[in-house]
């Protein structure tokens, strides 16, 4: 089926397609870039704005195209809509004395400015859970409105994230307050949002009306995965940098298959949920790449990690280590991690085949 054709005839497709234009809008504002420039991307915002106020046609405002969206949104897509919730983010009195690291005090000293402007920065992941290992990131959330003063606290924090984790692949995620009526659950899953930790003194109350329900944001991820790595990319002598990337993709893939049949969970507890769905052999990619995570040692990666990346999200960078100098791990552990691999892929690739008949 193409673009074109489900653009004009599939209204979930075009969901999907104005939800992630919204984040790149959002993006751009938070990369600094107030105006649209990339001439590609005006294409795209004139084509879903040809029915709208032919004003909106000739807009290059971020923020004023972001709130067209959500008109839009509101407008024609309730019926894709769900019930949402209200819950309380516990503050970091939970996280417990030995998680108040130096790094975690200069988080609440962010969360602090963050405060001035209404927002907020919670913590959420293995650092909030009390699961967090040498491997883990550190998965930060800016809660509040887009405002330029956010966008300074954030590129504050995301060069301290370096000093606490030289290998971090991602920077800080921000969930625009704005967009709590129309949430979209592929930026953090409303069940990962209610185990997060606030780094503030007191709890942070949360409203999300609705949430939209769409399947496209998961298939297309998981497709891409998929089909961009059908073997094993990892070596012992691959850099360790894109050896933990690699991992933690893999690692999201059950919950974002949960996600493709309608069920968003905690990260951790999609595992036990998707198993059955493969058979134990594909299975036991994901028991190594669990022990290959267990056996990180952090304290071996080199500084010049630190000091040689500019762009926290930068998905290649240059290599200083590779995984045998962190991970104690033999060749032949490593071979049987490929061979199952490749029939996970295969495995997954059956059930994206089942599932793309749904959509």
């Amino acid at each position: 089926m193409s673009f074109l054709y489900k653009i004009l005839f599939n209204k979930e497709f075009k969901l999907y397609e104005l939800l992630k234009l919204k984040k790149t809008l959002e993006k751009l504002f938070l990369n600094s870039e107030l105006k649209i420039n990339n001439k590609k991307l005006k294409f795209k915002i004139r084509f879903f704005f040809i029915t709208q106020n032919i004003s909106t046609l000739f807009k290059s405002n971020v923020l004023d195209l972001i709130q067209e969206i959500e008109i839009i949104l509101d407008k024609k897509y309730s019926n894709f809509k769900q019930e949402g919730e209200s819950f309380i983010i516990n503050d970091f009195s939970f996280i417990g004395l030995d998680k108040t690291s130096a790094f975690f005090e200069r988080l609440i000293f962010y969360n602090s400015l963050l405060e001035k402007y209404n927002a907020s920065l919670i913590v959420q992941g293995s650092y909030a859970d009390g699961t967090y290992i040498s491997y883990s990131d550190i998965d930060l959330v800016i809660i509040g409105n887009l405002s330029i003063n956010i966008i300074e606290i954030k590129n504050a924090i995301q060069k301290d994230i370096l000093k606490f984790d030289p290998l971090q692949h991602h920077g800080v995620f921000f969930i625009n307050k704005k967009s709590f009526s129309n949430y979209w659950q592929m930026d953090l899953p409303i069940l990962t949002l209610k185990k997060s930790i606030v780094l503030s003194k007191v709890p942070l109350k949360i409203n999300i009306p609705f949430y939209f329900s769409e399947k496209y944001s998961s298939f297309y991820w998981l497709s891409n995965f998929i089909n961009g790595y059908p073997t094993l990319p990892i070596r012992l002598s691959s850099g360790v940098f894109f050896a933990k990337y690699f991992l933690s993709q893999l690692m999201l893939v059950p919950a974002l298959l949960l996600a493709l049949k309608g069920s968003y969970v905690y990260k951790q507890d999609s595992f036990p949920l998707v198993k059955k769905y493969y058979s134990l052999e594909a299975w036991k990619c994901i028991k190594i790449a669990s022990l290959l995570r267990e056996k990180w040692n952090q304290q071996n990666i080199d500084s010049r990690y630190i000091s040689n990346r500019e762009d926290l999200e930068k998905k290649k960078v240059d290599e200083y280590n590779i995984l045998s100098e962190v991970v104690d791990f033999d060749e032949q552990k490593l071979n049987e991690f490929s061979s199952s691999y490749s029939l996970f892929v295969i495995e997954s690739n059956q059930l994206l085949t089942v599932i793309k008949n749904d959509i």
